[in-house]
């Protein structure tokens, strides 16, 4: 009866279904917490479509070279 129980306790299909309950905060995650909700948004957006104004800078030269990235492939997979 013992051994029923270990290899429900192992089985995949029943950690997913009966998971364990969910353990105390730890100190580490309270922290991260912490650091998460000092994010500046703002600073945040601005960095992201300076980015994306670079990308889009540069997307003609990188077409450019996709089909130098495309040989580059085909060898390295051809050996």
């Amino acid at each position: 009866m013992t051994d029923h129980k270990q290899s429900h306790n192992t089985d995949l299909f029943s950690r997913m279904m009966f998971s364990k309950r969910k353990e105390p905060e730890t100190e580490t995650e309270s922290i991260a917490k912490e650091t998460t909700s000092d994010i500046d948004y703002i600073q945040l957006m601005e960095n992201v479509d300076t980015l994306l104004s670079l990308y889009e800078k540069t997307k003609p030269s990188l077409q450019k070279f996709n089909p130098l990235f495309a040989q580059l492939l085909s060898q390295v997979k051809g050996k």
